[in-house]
C-alpha cells in the first residue's frame, strides 16, 4: 500500500517566537495533535489547515497567541484521542482547548466507514466458510476459525483510519516516534515529517468521510472546508470517546449491513480448549462446536404462548391466553369449557356472562395465535422474554402505558438477546446525551439510623450458630436489643430484629431510567418515546419472526375508558383478560380468590 505523505507547506515555529495564526481563522476545521517526551510533558503542538501545517514548539513557555487560538470555540480541532492531549495542556499550561472532536466518534457513525468494514467482514467470512466447506469434518480447523472470528475487531487508531479513508499507510512505528527527543534543540527531518503527517492526516480523514466520492481515495488538495465538513463535525464537538460503547455502535452497524452472517462467534470467545495452543490434551471433538454455548440467561422450560381461546357468549373470540387463566374461569363457573387439551385442562372456553369490552376484530394482536420461537432467528428452544422498552424505563411509565400491555414483550434466544442488549445500549447512550442524564446517574438521599444498625448487628451475632460468645458478651448484645424493643425479646422478635433496615431512601430518590422518563413525560413525548424503542428494535435486530399483528405503530396505551374500567375493578366486578374487559354481576364471588390477570396474552 502506498505510504501516506504530507503535501502541505510545513512551518516550524520555534520556542519563544511570537507568531500570528489569524490566517488559520479562515479554516473553521483544523487537524490537531501533540507530541511529548517520556515524562508526558508536551513539547510540540501541530495544527493543520488545508494549505499549511504549523508545528509550534512549547519548551519553556506556552505562547499567548496559541492559547487564544486553541480556546477559540469558532475553530473545530479534530484528531484521535484528543481528550488525552487537551488534559495534558490543561494540567501543564492552563490552556483549555475548546471545540475539539475525536475522529473515532465520527467514523463509527459514518455510513461509508461502516460499509468499508462490512465489506472486509464479508471477505473474512467467505474465506473461512470456503475452508470449512472443503473439509467440513475438520474440528481443529473450525476451532481455529472460531478464534479468528472472535479476534476480528476493527481498529480505530489514527493509522487504521487513514488506511480506511485514504487507502494509504501512515507510518506509526515505534522507531518513528522519537518521543524522547522532542525537546532537542533542532528537530530532525524525520521528526518534522512524522509530526506534520499526524495533524495533516486528521484533517484528511474528515475530508474523506464527507462523501462517497472522496472516501477510500487519496485526498486531493481541497478548497476551504465548507458546510458539509462542518455538519459532519458539529454533532460530535467535545463528545468523549467511550471504548466499549464505540465498538458496540460499530459492531451493531456492521451487523445491520451483514444480516446473513451469524455473529455468534464474532461476539463470543471460543472454549478455552480451542484457544489454547498447547497443554490441553482434550480432543477438539469434545468441544462439541456444533452446539453453540448459550450466554448465561434464565430461559423458560415450558411454552410461553399456550394459545388457549376465550369466547364471548355469542361466539366472538375475545383473546388468547394461557391455560391457567382459562381454567380459573371454568373452575369458578364463569365460563364453560368447549375443548379439552388434556384431562382437566380446557383449551377453549365460552364466558357465561356478557363482557364489558370486545376486541376491534379477529385480526387484533391479542386474538391471534402466537408461535413459541425467537422473533429474530426462529429458534424454538431456550427462549427468553425481551422487553422492547427496557424495564428500567418501562417501570416508571404511567399505568395506562404498561398495565395489560404485552405487545412490547417478545421472545428471543440467548444469542439474539445478547445482540438486542447491544442495540439497547446504543439508544440508552443516545438518551443519556439527549436528556443530559448519564447512565450512572444516581440521586439517592439516604438516612442511616445508627441505633437500628447496632440492633441488627447484635441480633445477627446472637443468632449465628458459628459464634460461641462469652456470657458477658452475649449479655451485652442482648441488652442492646432489649433497650430498642423495651422488653426482653422473644425468639421471633430476635429473628425479626436480624432483618431490620437501618438505611431508608428519601421519597425523591431516582436513577437514570426514572429521570429520563420524568423528562419525557414533562415534554408529553411518551408515545414517541415508546415508538422510538420499537423502531430501534426493528432496525437493529431486523427480526424475521415477529408475532402476527406486531407493529411499531401499535397503540401505546389503554384508552381513557378502558383504563378507568380497569381501575374500577372492585366496584363493578370487572376482570381484565388480555385486551377485553369482562364484567360479572350475577355470580357471588366473596369467597372466590380473584385471579391475577395482568397481561394481554399469556406472557
Amino acid at each position: 500500500m502506498e505510504k501516506y505523505s504530507c503535501e502541505r507547506k510545513v512551518q516550524v515555529l520555534e520556542d519563544g517566537i511570537d507568531a500570528d495564526l489569524t490566517i488559520c481563522q479562515k479554516f473553521p476545521i483544523v487537524g490537531f495533535d501533540c507530541e511529548w517526551n517520556s515524562g508526558r510533558k508536551v513539547s510540540l503542538i501541530q495544527l493543520s489547515t488545508t494549505d499549511n501545517i504549523y508545528l509550534v514548539r512549547v519548551l519553556s513557555a506556552f505562547p499567548e497567541f496559541l492559547k487564544v487560538y486553541l480556546e477559540d470555540r469558532s475553530v473545530i480541532k479534530v484528531g484521535v484521542n484528543v481528550e488525552g492531549d487537551i488534559k495534558l495542556l490543561a494540567n501543564q499550561f492552563g490552556c483549555i482547548v475548546r471545540s475539539w472532536v475525536d475522529l473515532r466518534n465520527i467514523a463509527i457513525n459514518n455510513s461509508h466507514f461502516t460499509t468499508f468494514h462490512a465489506t472486509k467482514l464479508r471477505s473474512l467470512e467467505d474465506e473461512l466458510s470456503t475452508l470449512e466447506a472443503v473439509d467440513p469434518n475438520n474440528e481443529e480447523l473450525r476451532a481455529q476459525n472460531w478464534i479468528r472470528r472472535s479476534n476480528w475487531r476493527p481498529k480505530l487508531g489514527l493509522d487504521a483510519l487513514v488506511q480506511a479513508c485514504t487507502s494509504k499507510a501512515l507510518c506509526k512505528t515505534s522507531s518513528a516516534r522519537y518521543k524522547d527527543n522532542w525537546e532537542q534543540e533542532n528537530l530532525s527531518a524525520e521528526q518534522i515529517d512524522y509530526a506534520a503527517s499526524d495533524a495533516s492526516a486528521s484533517l484528511d480523514i474528515v475530508l474523506a468521510l464527507s462523501s462517497a466520492e472522496t472516501f477510500g481515495k487519496p485526498v486531493s488538495k481541497p478548497s476551504s472546508p465548507n458546510d458539509t465538513y462542518l455538519s459532519l463535525c458539529e454533532r460530535y464537538v467535545e463528545q468523549r470517546w467511550k471504548e466499549k460503547f464505540g465498538y458496540s455502535v460499530l459492531l451493531s452497524a456492521v451487523h445491520r449491513l451483514c444480516p446473513e452472517i451469524d455473529f455468534y462467534q464474532y461476539v463470543t470467545k471460543p472454549p478455552k480448549a480451542a484457544s489454547k495452543r498447547g497443554g490441553d490434551k482434550r480432543p477438539l471433538k469434545a468441544l462439541n462446536l456444533e452446539v453453540k454455548k448459550d450466554p448465561p440467561y434464565l430461559v423458560s422450560r415450558k411454552p410461553l404462548y399456550e394459545n388457549c381461546k376465550l369466547y364471548a357468549p355469542d361466539g366472538q373470540l375475545l383473546c388468547t391466553c394461557n391455560r391457567k387463566k382459562i381454567s380459573w374461569y371454568v373452575e369458578n363457573g364463569l365460563a364453560t369449557a368447549l375443548t379439552v387439551r388434556e384431562p382437566g385442562v380446557p383449551a377453549a372456553a365460552k364466558l357465561n356472562f356478557e363482557p364489558s369490552g370486545r376486541p376491534s376484530g379477529s385480526q387484533d394482536f391479542y386474538c391471534l395465535e402466537k408461535v413459541n420461537e425467537c422473533c429474530g432467528c426462529g429458534r424454538r428452544d431456550k427462549l427468553i422474554r425481551k422487553n422492547v422498552i427496557p424495564r428500567e424505563y418501562r417501570k416508571h411509565l404511567p399505568k395506562e402505558y404498561k398495565d395489560r400491555q404485552s405487545h412490547d414483550v417478545v421472545l428471543l434466544c440467548p444469542q439474539c438477546h445478547r445482540l438486542g442488549d447491544i442495540h439497547d445500549g446504543i439508544l440508552r447512550e443516545s438518551l443519556a446525551v439527549e436528556y443530559g442524564v448519564p447512565i450512572d446517574f444516581r440521586r439517592r438521599f439516604e438516612r442511616v439510623d445508627g441505633t437500628v444498625m447496632k440492633v441488627r448487628s447484635a441480633a445477627r451475632t446472637l443468632l449465628n450458630p458459628k459464634y460461641t460468645l462469652p456470657p458477658d458478651k452475649r449479655t451485652t448484645m442482648m441488652q442492646v436489643v432489649e433497650e430498642y424493643l423495651g422488653h426482653e425479646p422473644s425468639p421471633e422478635e430476635l429473628s425479626q430484629a436480624r432483618g431490620l433496615q437501618p438505611t431508608t431512601l428519601s421519597s425523591d430518590a431516582t436513577d437514570h431510567g426514572a429521570e429520563v422518563v420524568r423528562r419525557v413525560l414533562e415534554g408529553g413525548q411518551q408515545n414517541a418515546f415508546i415508538r422510538r424503542w420499537r423502531t430501534a428494535f426493528v432496525e437493529g435486530m431486523k427480526p424475521k419472526h415477529l408475532p402476527a399483528g406486531w407493529s411499531v405503530d401499535h397503540r401505546t396505551r389503554l384508552s381513557e375508558q378502558e383504563f378507568h374500567r380497569v381501575e374500577d375493578v372492585a366496584g363493578s366486578r370487572c376482570y381484565r383478560v388480555d385486551d377485553v374487559m369482562i364484567s360479572h354481576h350475577d355470580v357471588e364471588m366473596e369467597d372466590v380468590e380473584r385471579p391475577e390477570i395482568r397481561t394481554n396474552s399469556d406472557m
